[in-house]
Parts: structure tokens; sequence; C-alpha cells
């Protein structure tokens, strides 16, 4: 009887061990979610503001709004972007009609946002006359409006022609001078 009672124990902690593996393993990565979650958040501060990255984005609060950025300020430091006055009624922001894409038009809602949220009134605009440009006006940089021009090139460079500010170049490079157009309106 003994023998048969001592397989018997035998077995149960052989039936006991899997239940007791798998509740280990479903505890640790609970425990490893848990403590993964409170340390992913990355929180930078700039000039006074903290930035948390959250889903790729940086965000901020500025006067009471949520601000986004694709990039972290110090990865813009080195792109200069002319100076624009805030204290002008509205500025044209003008494109290629012929460039336009889902990438030209993401840059041109950052730029839109970006002087809205300074107090700025944005008007579209384009460089040229097109059937993409029905009722939107057609601007030059020797109109006496203020206007900032985005255009998609090789090389990259922000430059000033006349009352323009002008973007130039790759969707990347043209995100990032964006970013630091929006950094120099509201946390300037």
């Amino acid at each position: 009887m003994k023998r048969t009672t001592k397989k018997f124990e035998k077995k149960q902690r052989k039936n006991l061990f899997f239940p007791i593996f798998i509740a280990i393993i479903l505890v640790s990565s609970i425990l490893g979610f848990i403590w993964k979650d409170q340390g992913s958040a990355d929180i930078k501060e700039y000039k006074g503001y903290k930035f948390t990255k959250i889903n790729n984005k940086w965000i901020t609060e500025i006067n009471g709004k949520q601000i986004f950025f694709d990039y972290y300020p110090e990865e813009l430091e080195n792109i200069i972007v002319p100076p624009l006055k805030r204290d002008v009624g509205k500025i044209y922001v003008a494109f290629d009609p012929e460039q336009r894409d889902i990438n030209i038009d993401y840059i041109l809602q950052k730029t839109i946002d970006s002087l809205s949220n300074a107090g700025i009134k944005p008007v579209f605009a384009c460089i040229k006359d097109s059937p993409e440009c029905p009722d939107i006006p057609i601007i030059k940089c020797e109109n006496n409006d203020l206007v900032i021009q985005i255009l998609k090139t090789e090389e990259a460079k922000i430059f000033k022609q006349n009352n323009c500010i002008i973007l130039e170049g790759d969707i990347v490079y043209l995100n990032k001078a964006t970013d630091k157009l929006k950094l120099n309106l509201l946390v300037s």
C-alpha cells in the first residue's frame, strides 16, 4: 500500500508542476508588462517645456494646448528658419500643385496648424496656375504678401526671397523644417 501511495504522490507532484509552471509564466508576463509601461514614456525638457514621446510623436503643452512634433527640438537645432512676424494678419502657405501628394499635404497641414496655433491666419496658395488650384490664390514671392513656400527638391535648404520663406528639400527634411518653424513660432 505504501508503494502505491508513493507512486500516487509522485504522480500528483508531476501533475502540479505544469499548472505551477504556467502560473509563474503568467505572473511574470503581467509584472513585465506593468514595469515596461511605467518606464516607457520618454520625457525630456526643452527651454522649460516638458516634451513626452507617445506613439513616435513628441507632445508638449503651450498656452493650454497640446502641440505635436514629429521630432524632438534638439534634433532640429541644425535647421535655421528665418524668423516670422507674429503680428501679421495672414501668411500664405504656397505649394507647387504638380508636387502635391499625401506627404506634401501632411507638410502643408502641419504648417497651417503651426500658424493657427501662433495666432496667424494661414491661407493656402499655389505658386502657379493649375487645375489643382481652382479656387486657391496664385501667389509669387514678388508680391507684398508674406508667404511660406514649400517645394520638394533634392537639395535641402531654407532661404528668404523678398517676402517669402522658402522651404526646399525631400519629405523628411521638409517635415523637420516645418517642426522647426512651429518650434520657432510657439516656443521662442
